[in-house]
């Protein structure tokens, strides 16, 4: 059982640095140097894309807007980030969108190795 979660748990990580990697590249493309060789959960990334975000909601919304749709979060997503309603707040929203999304797009790229 152990060695299942075991690796599991490597799977993971190996996910994890594989989504904080491509997070990385698609903010370089605009000039936005984040870290991300510290990150060891999903939460801790989340949190670094978090801070990311909030500052370019606040300096250059321009770039935000480039960065999101590099990421391809679809449409629906960002105007439910955007609803009045969203008790999660437009910054987390958005932050844990660019997370899932990357890490589905890297889920597909493995599926389709």
């Amino acid at each position: 059982m152990t060695n299942l979660s075991g690796k599991n748990e490597l799977a993971s990580n190996s996910d994890l640095r594989l989504v904080a990697l491509q997070l990385q590249k698609d903010f370089m493309m605009f000039a936005e140097d984040i870290e991300v060789e510290e990150i060891q959960t999903f939460e801790e990334l989340e949190k670094m894309i978090f801070a990311e975000v909030s500052e370019l909601l606040h300096r250059n919304k321009s770039k935000l807007t480039q960065i999101i749709y590099r990421i391809d979060i679809p449409e629906k997503a960002i105007s439910e980030a955007l609803h009045p309603e969203n008790e999660e707040g437009f910054e987390r929203a958005i932050s844990r969108l660019m997370v899932e999304r990357t890490q589905l797009k890297i889920e597909i790229r493995k599926s389709m190795s």
